[in-house]
Order: structure tokens, then sequence, then C-alpha cells
């Protein structure tokens, strides 16, 4: 019998997550992202520490309390932001009538890369990060400032 910790499979599936964002297959790349983001979450809120997904609760809490909304339980949030794996993974005819997908193509698979990241480095912090995946992070955000420059020129 083989013994891998859970941190080692999400480490190889966040690997196996960059590697095809880079190759342009986004919708594996987003599923394996979300599995990665949810071990390395689940391993943070065992040490004591914030995952992305508690963050970016948080974050919408703090917008809620300023235009006087309620707070948002954090399976609302969760649901939002697993909104594309989830349906990836479980496409529901029945739900929609029909098998077709609709997200916001760039945004949805980078934000599901970006917080499966955030929660590697915050559980690396301080130590060496797997020599691959960091050269393939270097990789990743060159794509990725590539690809959004002509985004983030509109906000100057």
């Amino acid at each position: 019998m083989t013994y891998i910790s859970k941190f080692h499979v999400a480490e190889e599936q966040l690997l196996d997550a960059i590697n095809l964002y880079i190759e342009g297959r986004y919708y594996s790349a987003s599923t394996l992202a979300g599995a990665a983001e949810e071990i390395f979450g689940r391993i943070l809120e065992h040490q004591g520490k914030d995952s992305a997904l508690k963050e970016a609760n948080e974050f919408q809490n703090k917008i809620n309390e300023v235009v006087n909304l309620p707070k948002q339980p954090i399976r609302k949030t969760a649901n939002r932001l697993y909104d594309l794996r989830n349906n990836l993974k479980h496409i529901s005819p029945e739900k929609t009538g029909n098998s077709v997908l609709h997200f916001r193509f760039s945004p949805d698979f980078q934000t599901s890369l970006l917080r499966a990241i955030h929660n590697y480095q915050k559980l690396k912090k301080g130590r060496k990060m797997k020599h691959e995946i960091e050269d393939k992070l270097h990789e990743f955000r060159q794509l990725f400032w590539a690809n959004n420059k002509k985004d983030f020129k509109k906000y100057k």
C-alpha cells in the first residue's frame, strides 16, 4: 500500500493545473486548480489560518457592511466562487434545460488558479517551493500579464 499526504496530492494537482492552463486546456486546469485550492484551504484552516475562500468571504462582508447588506455566509461565497468548477464537474441538463455553460472565460479560469496558488503560497511561506512549481508559476505569471495587459490599461 502507498501513502501520500493530501498536501503532496494538491501540489501535484496545482502543477498539473498550471501546465494545463499554459497549454490552453482551461477546463481541466480549472477543475484541478479547484481541487488543489480546496485541499490547501482545508490544511490552512486546520492550521488556524485563513484560506482564499475565507478571505473572499470576509472581503465580501466588509463591502456588504458598507452598503448596509446582511452578512453573507461562507457557503454562499463558495457557491459563487466555485460555480464554474462545479458546473464543469456536474453538468445537470435537468436543472438548466441544456448542457451549455455560461461563464466569463478569462476571469473565471484565472481566479480559480490564482486562489489555489494563493493558498499554496500561504502554506509554503518561509519554506522553499518545489522547483518545478516555482518555474511554472513564473511562466504562468508571464502568460497572465500578457493576456490581461489590455484589461489593465483600461484603468490607467
